[in-house]
This record gives structure tokens, sequence and C-alpha cells, in this order.
């Protein structure tokens, strides 16, 4: 065995160079995993953030089209009730 290390000295050398920067490339790898593991939970946690305030500005658009609608219910009831009182002063 020594013998066969000896005569490929170069061959074996490059192997364990291989190896090593294989092993070095992975925890690389597994390093930029996790970063982007985390960047991709916070775009997650910035993404549910902003369907609930598209979900909350829909509420308040929800909102104030049901107020508009009462206030042309409003503004008609108001209309009728003062041609009622001119009608009615008409009357006197």
């Amino acid at each position: 065995m020594k013998n066969f290390i000896m005569n490929n000295l170069r061959l074996v050398v490059t192997i364990i160079c291989f190896l090593i920067t294989l092993y070095i490339q992975h925890i690389e790898n597994m390093s930029k995993l996790q970063a982007l593991d985390h960047k991709y939970n916070t775009l997650e946690i910035k993404i549910d953030d902003q369907y609930k305030k598209i979900d909350a500005i829909k509420l308040d658009k929800s909102v104030f089209e049901a107020t508009m609608i009462q206030m042309t219910a409003i503004r008609d009831d108001i209309k009728e009730i003062r041609n009622d009182i001119k009608s009615i002063l008409r009357e006197k």
C-alpha cells in the first residue's frame, strides 16, 4: 500500500484535493441555501402582510360603497321630503 501511494502520490493528492474542494462547495452551498430559505421566509411574511393590507383596502372600499349607497338613499329621501313640504306650503 505504501508503495502504491508513493508511486501515485500525484494522483492521491489530486483526489484528496478534489474531495476537499467538493466538501467545501457542499458547505458553501448549504450556507447559501440557508440564506435563501431565510430570505424566502421573510418574503412570505411580507407577502402575507401585503395581502392583509389589500383585504383591508377591499373592506374599506366596501364600507365606502355601502355608505355612498346609503347617502344616495338619504339624499333622495331628503329631496322627496323637500318636495312634499313645498307642495304642502303651496296648498296653504
